[in-house]
């Protein structure tokens, strides 16, 4: 699998525009500061760390939204009686409001042209609960200037006289040493500096790291969550366009790619179709395509907030831009599709498919975790705030449905439901949520091989040992 990493990276970013001239002595001190010594640490070692801090340097990899979810996972382990400031590279100098005033989805847009609302709004709602303001630095100039003027936003933050915490998030080389943590030195407060996901630390340190945190040999920290793959893929489709069509035909090169890479890794033959993704307009077209069974489990006209399969063909739909977690399981059902588990129609199918779309995204990125049946259902089905709901219930049968569901999450097992009949918003919910445990338990598995993977592809139903994945579901 690092090898799959590693030739799956080239060529994804093969197609991203290298490093402009001017730009090169700046980046590689930026790769020299990750080039040294690392000592491995523990999360709850971060989260104290960003406890006691006045200063917080954040890394931000622009096109990348993980980046700014972890910002608001950091800025909520800063006391909520602590009054916070959020300085935004990508906001224009100038700019200055509360998280409240962001929130109400009227304020001024980044420098790239996205809502601020929208682009951080975890982080905004974190902020607002610590009475934070939201400040701009961003200025036309060189990167050195952007440094300078960053200090000088800090400078006027701690020249106000009352204690405030500052969190700032910028581009990732602006975190080398030289850049901005050495300006903002100069005021007398040392900062707090992490990068979040540095690709130069995943090549050190392979595709599953043995710690989530670290110390570089400068004091700075090194926070894993996200692997370069999600950076690659996410600045591809940037490239791309904010035009539906255009967007899914790169998720459909990028799936293509990691598709024939998956199948040489497995040992198999490169399917014969490759994946079609229909974007967010066509979800009444993806749903008159759905068998009959599975379409009833969705309204036609009211799509879910995440990605869906078909179950047999080489189809997918989206509402957004596909994320590495979505590609890497669009490759594996391109796999599935072409082996004689797309032929498999029973309930217990269905989860053995999702089983192996979920093993492969976990193989790829260690640390994914499962979304819980609460966030799932919500994603799956809106609540509805008039009228009609999920399958044209109404709002008392959606409450009624969604506690129905939860409970068969919660309560039962696998082995009690196999061979019934199930309603269809069921099957989908259950297929999703125990076949992102199943697979996330056997990508820890010591006893995975590549013969393994093979297998649970090829071998027909009445062969295959559904009592072993009844249990490592339990496990999960």
């Amino acid at each position: 699998m690092a090898g799959f990493e590693r030739r799956l990276r080239l060529a994804w970013s093969s197609a991203v525009p290298q490093v402009p001239q001017h730009l090169e002595s700046y980046r590689d001190r930026w790769l020299d500061c990750l080039h040294g010594g690392l000592t491995g640490t523990t999360y709850p070692e971060l989260q104290r760390a960003v406890r006691r801090s006045e200063l917080i340097v954040v890394s931000d990899y622009h096109p990348l939204e993980r980046s700014r979810t972890g910002l608001a996972d950091l800025i909520a382990e800063i006391p909520a009686t602590e009054s916070v400031a959020l300085v935004l590279e990508l906001l224009p100098l100038g700019i200055t409001l509360t998280a409240r005033e962001a929130l109400r989805g009227k304020g001024p847009k980044l420098v790239t042209g996205q809502s601020l609302c929208e682009s951080y709004r975890p982080a905004l709602e974190a902020l607002a609960s610590r009475r934070g303001a939201v400040i701009g630095a961003w200025v036309d100039g060189s990167v050195s200037r952007r440094d300078e003027v960053a200090a000088q936003v800090w400078d006027r933050i701690n020249r106000q006289g009352r204690r405030r915490r500052c969190v700032m998030h910028f581009g990732d080389w602006h975190l080398a040493p030289q850049h901005l943590p050495t300006r903002l030195a100069a005021s007398g407060v040392k900062p707090l500096v992490i990068h979040q996901s540095p690709e130069p630390v995943w090549e050190r340190l392979g595709a599953n790291p043995q710690d989530r945190t670290y110390l570089t040999n400068q004091g700075q920290w090194v926070w894993l969550h996200t692997p370069p793959l999600s950076l690659w893929a996410n600045l591809h489709q940037d490239l791309a366009d904010s035009d539906d069509e255009v967007l899914s035909e790169a998720a459909e090169h990028l799936c293509e790619s990691a598709t024939g890479l998956l199948a040489s890794t497995f040992g198999l033959e490169a399917p014969s179709s490759r994946l079609s993704v229909l974007p967010a307009s066509c979800w009444t077209e993806f749903h008159a395509k759905l068998p009959n069974h599975r379409a009833a489990a969705f309204h036609p006209y009211q799509p879910p907030k995440l990605a869906v399969f078909h179950p047999r063909q080489p189809l997918a739909w989206s509402p957004r831009k596909l994320d590495l977690s979505d590609l890497i399981q669009g490759a594996a059902h391109s796999l599935i599709c072409d082996s004689p588990l797309s032929m498999e129609v029973s309930f217990r199918g269905a989860i053995r498919r999702s089983s192996f779309r979920f093993l492969c995204a976990h193989l790829v990125n260690p640390f994914l975790q499962p979304a819980a049946p609460d966030m799932l259902f919500d994603a799956l089905w809106s609540q509805p705030t008039a009228g009609i709901g999920m399958n044209g219930h109404h709002n008392g049968q959606w409450a009624q449905n969604q506690s129905k569901l939860l409970e068969a999450c919660f309560r039962r097992r696998p082995d009690e439901i196999i061979g019934e009949y199930l309603p269809a918003d069921m099957e989908v919910l259950l297929e999703r949520y125990w076949g992102q445990l199943a697979g996330a338990q056997m990508a820890q598995s010591e006893a995975l091989s590549g013969v393994a993977v093979k297998e649970f592809l090829q071998l027909a139903n009445g062969v295959f040992d559904w009592g072993a994945l009844t249990d490592t579901i339990r496990v999960a």
